[in-house]
């Protein structure tokens, strides 16, 4: 693919990319993402192809981890969605809560009695 750019790129086609990215071997035959910069130059007068080749080892690496990141935290975020939603159900199936009548002034009083009580015991130990 590179071989038959390069000759695209001499006869000025210009449909070629000037950035792409591959995989080459390596000397240990490990392939390695890389990103390939070319440009047309003319070098003593003859075409020729000017090519940066950066390694994206790192930067695979480093997406990886964020890709991660992102899916650990989608992951808890659906179980929240369900541990909430059983929530609900349990809510919904709940038929013998009895709800009551009561003066706000008598219930304010007996939380006062109870703290005063609490309170006592902690001001004599």
């Amino acid at each position: 693919m590179i071989s038959e750019r390069y000759h695209r790129r001499l006869k000025k086609d210009p449909d070629i990319p000037e950035r792409y990215e591959t995989e080459m071997l390596s000397k240990q035959g490990l392939r390695i993402p890389v990103e390939i910069s070319v440009s047309y130059i003319e070098h003593d007068n003859m075409p020729a192809d000017m090519a940066i080749i950066r390694d994206l080892t790192e930067r695979r690496d480093a997406e990886k981890k964020k890709m991660a990141i992102t899916i650990n935290r989608n992951i808890n975020r659906i179980l929240e969605l369900i541990e909430n939603a059983s929530v609900f159900v349990k809510l919904d199936t709940l038929t013998d809560i009895k709800f009551e009548k009561a003066g706000l002034a008598m219930m304010l009083q007996k939380v006062a009695n109870e703290y005063a009580v609490k309170f006592k015991k902690k001001k004599s130990t």
